[in-house]
């Protein structure tokens, strides 16, 4: 980060014999609405600089989750695949069986497996916080790739 002290550099080019203290308070609240907006640009940068260096690898994004919520039981593990699934296609009140010898009594299509690619493992104490978390993934995973939430109890 950079550091301009712009108080001192305005002091710095007004001639001594101006340097009361009623004109240096004077110089002081004229630049302090200057002295903001340079402070908030600072701080706009540092986040904008956190956002351009955070990379989809899964590791970064368990770090930053863990920053982020002041915690160290965040974690990613690896995916699983479901499916495929197979559906009865009109099923009588209260049956659920399938009569494989029938034609057209089951679905079964392999289009329908999904294959998760990470888990995002999450305490209990962080349940109202799924929302935020997932959209946090979201913007920081990688576009092919999809997830799910776990709350583990610890």
């Amino acid at each position: 980060m950079w550091f301009f002290s712009l108080f001192k550099s305005i002091i710095l080019l007004i001639p001594p014999p101006l340097r009361k203290t009623r004109f240096l308070a004077w110089v002081k609240v004229s630049l302090s609405y200057l002295y903001m907006l340079s402070e908030s640009l600072k701080i706009y940068r540092y986040f904008l600089h956190r956002d351009i260096t955070t990379t989809p690898q899964v590791i970064y994004i368990e770090r930053l989750l863990n920053t982020r919520f002041g915690r160290n039981d965040i974690f990613i593990s690896e995916g699983y695949e479901l499916g495929p699934w197979i559906w009865n296609i009109l099923p009588p009140v209260g049956e659920f069986d399938f009569y494989l010898d029938q034609h057209d009594s089951y679905v079964f299509n392999s289009n329908d497996a999904e294959t998760i690619s990470f888990i995002v493992n999450i305490p209990s104490i962080l349940y109202i916080y799924a929302k935020n978390i997932a959209a946090i993934v979201q913007k920081y995973k990688l576009p092919g790739k999809s997830f799910i939430i776990q709350i583990f109890y610890i």
